[in-house]
């Protein structure tokens, strides 16, 4: 996620939030400071490609993380 991060010049949060838009569900986070809902806002103007999200998926299996919604089936 670095990686990514460094290529966008965002934070890793930034990148969190940007890959859940990507996959069309709606991230919700946990604010409660106007600077936090700036910072979070920012992640609206990263466009993760599809190799992106391909190396985001792939560290999420190696780690042993589920990513797959509910509505994705087996989640």
């Amino acid at each position: 996620m670095r990686t990514l991060s460094n290529k966008y010049d965002v934070s890793p949060a930034q990148i969190a939030t940007a890959w859940a838009i990507k996959r069309e569900t709606t991230p919700i986070l946990g604010v409660t400071k106007v600077e936090q809902v700036l910072d979070a806002a920012k992640a609206i103007r990263v466009t993760l490609t599809d190799a992106d999200m391909e190396k985001l998926e792939s560290a999420a299996l190696a780690t042993g993380v589920d990513t797959r919604g509910g509505w994705e089936g087996n989640a």
